[in-house]
């Protein structure tokens, strides 16, 4: 279970990165940390990768260039 999703059942409190639509949900409050470095984010998986894999990566690209 994601971390957004656990939050929003009331499991507890959670820490992720702000990831665009993942945490802009009912009952998730976002709280920017200020003075935090940048986060370096790596994917690796076997053999070509499927369709969805390569979805998400460039998802995740094209996101991360939109933040300053």
């Amino acid at each position: 279970m994601s971390v957004t999703r656990s939050v929003r059942a009331a499991r507890g409190v959670g820490l992720s990165v702000q990831f665009g639509p993942l945490v802009r949900q009912p009952g998730v409050r976002v709280l920017p940390l200020e003075n935090f470095p940048p986060l370096a984010l790596a994917a690796f998986w076997p053999g070509a990768g499927s369709a969805e894999v390569k979805s998400l990566v460039e998802f995740a690209r094209a996101t991360a260039r939109t933040v300053k």
